[in-house]
């Protein structure tokens, strides 16, 4: 392997997108007029999202995507930088403008988002490389726009296919429907869905047997988060729920999926039992709610502020 290339434990390839997140007493009807309470600006888009909480829980990591020439495409790459991201791998679009989504969210921490895929859209197997690829020990793949989306996915699975892939597909991936994504499902070790989005792709009611329908198709771990109900879990030999963290009151939901995928993912490296890193996504999402923006996750130190983390800490 080439000397120059970092050797991570997770890269994420998909969307890197500016969030901008407007606070809300209530949604508005049509041709109605509501008061912003608050306003922010924040880096975002899943794939991106992901990597940058597990840098804050200690996990070396890096991102595979675009962004747009423009004051947005140097903030996001910026915040990369000062999160510990690695960049090497990160591409900018020339006459293009940086992926953007408009979150607006109501007091009692429900959203809405309008998405703009800008350069995310130009995601090609010209963004891949494989030796890249190959140094680290996982892989996130995620949603994102753009005609050669897909079949780039379907690339990197097939090259990186002794590697760990954790696959969550998102609202533009699920909208291609179920065949669109056997590929993928059959190489990924690990999908994960919320429960519409399972119920969407598979057409079925029962969470179980939407489940098991995915599970059929080649991956060996289905993860299902339920909000304020935790997480299911299948694999070839189980299969459990485990409860969320129900004290932690939701100020902002933005993210807490994203948030989920980063701290099982960190725990599911470290060694650490399903269950275990389950329970630990369950608590880096909790503790997301509680603050605002799509990048939430604590990071080590303010873990240790929480009395919730003290299993886990004491693993490092």
């Amino acid at each position: 392997m080439d000397d120059k290339i970092k050797k991570l434990d997770l890269i994420g390839i998909g969307a890197a997108n500016i969030d901008l997140i407007i606070k809300i007493d209530e949604f508005p009807k049509p041709d109605e007029e509501v008061k912003v309470s608050t306003f922010h600006i924040y880096g975002g888009g899943s794939a991106a999202n992901v990597v940058t909480e597990a840098s804050r829980l200690g996990l070396k990591t890096g991102f595979i995507g675009n962004v747009g020439d423009d004051y947005f495409g140097k903030f996001l790459i910026k915040e990369f930088k000062r999160e510990n991201v690695d960049v090497s791998k990160v591409n900018v679009v020339s006459g293009e403008k940086t992926g953007l989504a408009l979150c607006i969210v109501n007091k009692f921490g429900e959203r809405v988002i309008m998405a703009y895929g800008g350069a995310n859209s130009k995601l090609s197997l010209k963004n891949i490389d494989e030796k890249y690829l190959k140094s680290s020990k996982a892989l996130f793949l995620s949603s994102v726009e753009g005609p050669e989306a897909l079949k780039t996915m379907e690339y990197i699975c097939e090259v990186a296919e002794d590697t760990i892939i954790f696959f969550d597909p998102g609202c533009l991936f699920i909208n291609k429907g179920l065949n669109a994504l056997k590929k993928i499902i059959f190489h990924s070790t690990i999908v994960k869905f919320n429960e519409v989005e399972l119920k969407k792709l598979t057409n079925e009611d029962n969470l179980v047997e939407g489940a098991r329908k995915i599970k059929d198709l080649g991956s060996k771990i289905v993860l299902v988060t339920l909000g304020e109900k935790g997480c299911y879990v299948l694999t070839d030999e189980k299969e459990f729920k485990i409860p969320t963290y129900s004290q932690f009151k939701p100020l902002d939901k933005t993210g807490a999926g994203d948030a989920f995928n980063a701290g099982f993912l960190t725990g599911f490296l470290k060694g650490w039992s399903i269950e275990k890193a389950v329970k630990f996504g369950n608590l880096i999402a909790s503790i997301s709610i509680t603050r605002f923006g799509a990048r939430a996750a604590p990071s080590l130190n303010e873990l240790k502020n929480y009395s919730e983390s003290k299993e886990f800490l004491e693993l490092w």
